[in-house]
């Protein structure tokens, strides 16, 4: 509107659809940044301060772990919505960073403009902005979506002894697979079965990261896993990437499950972010075969310890890796 004689603030607003363009994947990217492995802050690329930027999940100005924390449980289903950062932001499109490399440099937080004031209105063509997917850091939301390849995974289930109610059910992987992350949601009847837990049978999330599932309502059941060094880990064909822990409320009832595709796509990540689509077929126990031994490498230290949260408030864990 065009108001003579007063100025007028301009205040872009856009808080749907949280998990557009978020992933496990995006995960991998912000714990290398956070590690040094591959920053986001290259003094060379237009996008280094946005990607920062929707790298902090919190809105904390800074990007650490608790930001993964606070995606990984959005993309879990223990979020609905991101509790404090809306769906996407916005940065005045004209705004020159004085530090590109750091955008939360200068306080008071944020230290960039989400508004514009208009002195004289009607603004015309300087009221463009920079639209920032909180969450999304490898800029994939909406329908920039790569070419999508597809790779296969099983279910097959057993009762943990005969005339029990307990059943266990291994979802396997149907060829082999290389990956990062990986994430899915399944459905299954819970009017005759109740999930007890779920076991990942890849490398441990580590700290305040180590809950890779969650159920958000009866029968509904998200499942997530990324590499907290940010590498690759090899799957075997018929190495299970975990089971389902069940009891039957129907002993007579067989067991179905499905990918359910309306929230979150169930998606394998390779190292350079290339999506492959898990397709799920029901198995036998014949093709689930036991992990694999990983051997350790000769040129592997004697130990290792990592810390997690990093940076932390106080309370933190130290995970040590002896080669015995």
């Amino acid at each position: 509107c065009n108001l003579p004689g007063k100025n007028q603030v301009f205040t872009p607003e856009k808080d749907d659809n949280p998990l557009n363009g978020v992933t496990t994947y995006d995960l991998v990217l912000i714990q290398k940044h956070i590690l040094g492995l591959e920053t986001f802050d290259n003094p060379l690329t237009f996008e280094s301060p946005y990607r920062i930027i929707a790298a902090d999940a919190n809105k904390s100005g800074s990007v650490t772990t608790f930001d993964v924390v606070e995606l990984r449980k959005l993309i879990s289903g223990i979020y609905n919505d991101l509790p404090a950062s809306s769906s996407w932001r916005f940065v005045d499109a004209a705004f020159a960073f004085p530090n590109p490399n750091n955008p939360f440099q200068t306080p008071p937080i944020p230290s960039f403009p989400e508004i514009k004031e208009f002195q004289n209105p009607p603004f015309g063509e300087d009221g463009h902005f920079i639209a920032i997917k909180v969450g999304d850091v490898n800029r994939n939301a909406i329908y920039n979506r790569p070419e999508v390849f597809t790779t296969g995974i099983g279910y097959a289930a057993q009762s943990s002894a005969k005339g029990e109610s307990g059943l266990t059910v291994p979802v396997y992987a149907r060829e082999a697979l290389s990956t990062t992350a990986w994430q899915m949601v399944l459905n299954y009847n819970p009017t005759l079965f109740k999930l007890k837990d779920v076991r990942l049978t890849g490398p441990e999330l580590a700290g305040s990261l180590n809950n890779g599932w969650h159920e958000p309502t009866p029968g509904e059941v998200r499942v997530l896993w990324f590499d907290v060094d940010a590498q690759t880990y090899e799957y075997q064909e018929g190495e299970p990437l975990f089971f389902l822990e069940l009891e039957a409320l129907d002993q007579q009832a067989a067991f179905e499950l499905r990918v359910d595709e309306h929230l979150l796509h169930a998606e394998a990540y390779e190292l350079d972010g290339n999506p492959r689509r898990f397709v799920l077929q029901r198995g036998d126990s014949e093709n689930v075969r036991a992990r694999p031994e990983r051997a350790i490498a000769p040129a592997a230290p004697l130990w290792s310890a990592r810390v997690y949260p990093n940076p932390n408030t106080g309370v933190f864990r130290v995970n040590v890796n002896l080669p015995e």
